[in-house]
């Protein structure tokens, strides 16, 4: 009988064990884009779309994607040498949680023929960022060309990457089995103090 019970509890506390989940919900709490806004140049605009923008609970390797705001431009056209030298554009993260601030770059012009603008980010994109003790997320950023004038939705995918190892997750379910096994041996060992009294 006793081998039996602990035959049990070690399945008990090998499924608590299996069952811990590393599931996150991001929270991008804020974020500012710095671009330009006056010549020489091709000047810009840009408009948030998300804000704030929070995941759903991702796993280890699962990502959110969402358009993040929008870019543009009210010039009428593209001036030969004036606009088409790349402009520094930057985008700061505020994550509330995990928390986490950080800034991603990326180059804006205007092109002459076929008379647009451009968004381009730099490597890496996406971009990583750490939390925690050994956690890590990254966001990339779309890519976009629009008219004179125009816009166009830059689009986020925040993709989970790796959990931290600190901060494992149990379950409901888990801490359920865990405290049913743990009832159990309770109600075996306060039996057996009866059984020997």
């Amino acid at each position: 009988m006793k081998k039996t019970w602990v035959v049990i509890g070690a399945i008990c506390f090998f499924l608590a064990s299996l069952g811990t989940a590393n599931a996150l919900v991001f929270n991008l709490g804020s974020f500012e884009v710095a671009l330009l806004e006056a010549d020489p140049g091709l000047v810009l605009y840009w408009n948030p779309i998300t804000e704030p923008w929070t995941t759903p609970d991702l796993a280890v390797g699962e990502f959110d994607s969402v358009a993040l705001f929008q870019v543009g431009t009210n010039e009428n056209s593209v001036t030969a040498f004036e606009d088409t030298d790349w402009k520094d554009i930057t985008v700061t993260y505020n994550f509330t949680a995990p928390p986490v601030t950080d800034v991603m770059t990326g180059r804006s012009r205007g092109r002459w023929l076929p008379d647009d603008g451009v968004v381009r980010w730099d490597d890496p994109n996406p971009a990583e960022f750490a939390f925690g003790t050994s956690g890590l997320f990254s966001v990339g950023l779309s890519d976009v060309t629009f008219g004179t004038p125009g816009s166009a939705d830059v689009w986020a995918r925040l993709t989970y990457v790796q959990a931290d190892a600190g901060a494992p997750v149990p379950e409901p379910a888990t801490m359920l089995l865990l405290g049913s096994g743990l009832v159990g041996f309770g109600l075996f060992g306060r039996k057996k103090l009866f059984k020997n009294s």
